[in-house]
């Protein structure tokens, strides 16, 4: 299996093209198709129409309804083992006392890599503050890369504390960027693209970062709180907190607010219920109603859209709007934002007619939202914004287009 992936070859059966009308596929979620793609078919080596099928089965679920999908990974490349060490790592460093989580606070690092505590991060809705705690990583480079990038370099790893925990996590973040690469090929490749036309932009420098998150449970009435609910069954819903007034909750009123995520694509792994998701409408047409994520297994993977691959594409795929509302019990989860170098230009293909979005760089359209974040401004339908010199909506008169030789790495929660 691993040696497939190492051995790319062009795709000779026919993908369709952007017309056909796409079959419903996968399981149900709040009455939406969800479809489950399997990564052993969309590795270069696959048999040719097996291929062809999963990577029309992306297109589909990335450009129709309901614009993500899961994804079963095989156990030669993500262990199920993997995700439930991952958990243990997780809860025993969120476990620790402050005073111990503190000294990995991500202000004590220049990348902005290591623990962000609740209720800490900027709002990506006004009137919203997060309850989650998180551990950022990012790939092992010496400081500043191979190309003088500041938001490249070395981690953050509480060695004294948890012994096992960077060998553990760096494990994982190669296993996840095995599937990230084989995912930026398949992306292209189903919209009949070259396999390399983004996967050339991902390189060892991309802003390509792994987070644990923890999110606290909202306490109920009796002081107690709730155990985690089995996934639900197609059509019933779980006890989800509304949003409610400001500082509600462990360090907040919401899990998190509703966003889009502002690399090319992200692969979500939750412990628990809660995630939840804005899928498209009937051939990618805006959709209304929130669903709730399907269930996760072990070798099971969410992938949702970015804004860059929304970009890049002139809007035949759209970046996935999603969010985490407060619930009852303690939820953990695993996120890889899977980005591009900072400097990789972001443009519409030719392939997708005439340009609806500006040129950007990925570090210029990260530097754009962090902006508006660290303004309290929120960062809404982000994968629209002008970019290269254009500052966000609403930014300070003092803003300056990102310069990746001497910016700065932002965190944030999926």
């Amino acid at each position: 299996m691993l040696a497939r992936l190492a051995r790319p070859r062009a795709l000779v059966a026919q993908v369709p093209g952007p017309g056909r009308r796409c079959r419903a596929l996968g399981s149900a979620a709040g009455g939406v198709r969800v479809p489950t793609l399997e990564l052993e078919d969309l590795l270069p080596g696959a048999p040719l129409t097996a291929r062809a099928s999963a990577l029309e089965a992306l297109r589909c679920a990335t450009s129709d309804s309901p614009g993500f999908f899961a994804l079963r990974v095989p156990r030669d490349v993500l262990a199920a083992e993997s995700i439930a060490q991952t958990y243990a790592l997780s809860r025993q460093f969120f476990s620790l006392p402050a005073e111990a989580k503190r000294r990995y606070h991500v202000s004590r690092d220049e990348r902005g890599r290591g623990w962000t505590g609740s209720g800490e991060e900027p709002a990506y809705e006004l009137g919203t503050r997060s309850a989650v705690e998180a551990y950022d990583i990012g790939r092992e480079l010496c400081v500043g890369g191979s190309n003088g990038d500041p938001a490249m370099g070395p981690n953050v790893w509480p060695r004294d504390e948890l012994p096992e925990f960077e060998l553990r996590l760096r494990a994982l973040y190669d296993s996840m960027t095995v599937i990230s690469q084989c995912l930026f090929g398949a992306f292209a490749e189903s919209l009949g693209l070259p396999e390399d036309s983004f996967r050339k932009h991902a390189t060892e420098n991309s802003r390509a970062t792994m987070r644990l998150l923890r999110y606290p449970p909202q306490v109920r009435a009796d002081g107690h709180p709730s155990l985690p609910p089995p996934f639900k069954k197609a059509g019933e819903r779980w006890p989800m907190v509304a949003a409610a007034a400001a500082g509600a909750g462990a360090g907040g009123n919401v899990g998190i607010g509703a966003h889009t995520d502002f690399e090319c694509f992200t692969m979500m792994h939750q412990s628990a219920p809660g995630l939840q998701l804005r899928p498209l409408g009937p051939a990618g047409s805006p959709g209304a109603e929130w669903i709730d994520a399907p269930p996760t297994p072990p070798d099971t993977l969410i992938v949702i859209v970015g804004d860059m691959l929304e970009r890049f594409s002139n809007g035949t795929l759209c970046a996935t709007e999603h969010r985490v509302p407060q619930t009852d019990w303690e939820r953990f989860s695993l996120i890889q934002f899977n980005g591009l170098a900072s400097d990789a230009i972001v443009s519409p293909l030719p392939q997708f007619g005439p340009p609806r979005y500006s040129t950007v760089t990925q570090g210029e359209h990260m530097s754009n939202v962090y902006q508006s974040l660290n303004a309290g401004l929120g960062a809404q339908g982000t994968a629209q914004w002008n970019g290269g010199a254009q500052a966000a909506p609403g930014a300070s008169p003092d803003w300056q287009p990102y310069d990746y030789k001497s910016g700065h790495s932002h965190t944030r929660e999926p």
